[in-house]
């Protein structure tokens, strides 16, 4: 408002006798106070609702799975892993077979690229056994069961209470609109849900799949009645009874791992088959089933088996004397 006691200048105004009069001092200080208690209000909002989310979104969730399956107890252990390859394999007991030396440097590069143990052993030894946990990552690196279950309670309890937020708060003269910022929490704590969730979920559906795979291999394997002359049969049968013998243990071990982690996931509203235990419960009749048309054609073929064994041994015998006369000579 121009100032009316002057003509010199039109431009000035009364706002320096305005902020110098008492009741105006007053009336800003008063404002200026509110100002900061609603920002102190807002603040105190702000923590009572976010603050527990902090370490969701101050992290990638990606990064902070890693860092749970690299910090978490593993199981089994490394050490339980070579003894149960051992135990398994045979490994204190089995000579070398022949060939195994030429292809020693190939298996090892296979061995290094496609290595789910990560134990030193030659690939031919327990191909069967990989092709089982192919693509089940769970076989390096395996947190209990419970540390999962554990994770997902929390994480479950986060969501639980991002969902008692509200959208809308009230604050003195404010009101806030917290819809894209709860929006993106909910992100945020799916994304970490997610990261526990699948990787129980892809492990145990990768590990099933590979067991039917298996056992569609092994019986079609076994279909075929080898005979004395035709020895090409009588390997595949035979190298089919084998497999069978260095999965079975393992094999039988996961199933109440695959039923616990599939319980687990339903505990916690994972979107899966409302049939998939049972699923679990028919792949492993099958598996019983094999179990018993193995142990019938091995019995079949015993003595096949025995007369090659024996016939290999006479053909060692004398490959052994006819290097002994060429050293001699």
């Amino acid at each position: 408002m121009d100032r009316a006691d002057t003509i010199i200048n039109k431009n000035t105004d009364y706002l320096h006798e305005v902020l110098e009069n008492n009741s105006v001092r007053s009336v800003l200080a008063k404002i200026y106070r509110r100002i900061k208690r609603t920002e102190g209000d807002c603040n105190i909002w702000k923590n009572s609702c976010f603050a527990e989310f902090k370490d969701l979104y101050s992290e990638d969730s990606q990064n902070s799975f890693d860092s749970f399956l690299n910090r978490t107890e593993l199981y089994p252990t490394e050490t339980e892993l070579r003894e149960e390859d051992k135990k398994i394999l045979n490994l204190d007991e089995e000579e070398e077979e022949p060939g195994d030396e030429g292809d020693e440097s190939k298996e090892k590069e296979e061995d290094d690229e496609d290595n789910i143990y990560k134990i030193n052993y030659d690939t031919t030894r327990y191909e069967s056994i990989k092709e089982i946990f192919k693509g089940v990552r769970s076989r390096e690196r395996t947190p209990k069961l419970n540390e999962f279950q554990k994770q997902l309670y929390v994480l479950k309890n986060k969501k639980y209470r991002r969902d008692n937020l509200k959208e809308e708060y009230n604050i003195d003269f404010l009101k806030i609109n917290s819809k894209p910022l709860l929006h993106n929490l909910d992100e945020v704590i799916n994304s970490y849900i997610n990261q526990y969730s699948n990787f129980l979920f892809n492990n145990t559906d990768t590990l099933l799949k590979n067991i039917k795979k298996f056992i569609d291999r092994i019986t079609d394997g076994i279909k075929v009645k080898p005979t004395e002359s035709d020895k090409n049969t009588l390997y595949s049968v035979l190298k089919c009874i084998r497999d069978m013998n260095k999965v079975n243990y393992l094999v039988n071990c996961y199933k109440p791992t695959m039923k616990e982690s599939i319980q687990i996931l339903k505990k916690y509203d994972y979107d899966i088959d409302d049939n998939y235990l049972e699923n679990i419960e028919t792949t492993y009749i099958d598996w019983n089933r094999l179990n018993q048309d193995i142990n019938k054609t091995e019995n079949e073929n015993v003595g096949l088996k025995k007369k090659e064994g024996n016939q290999i041994m006479e053909r060692s015998k004398e490959f052994k004397i006819r290097l002994t006369k060429f050293k001699q000579n």
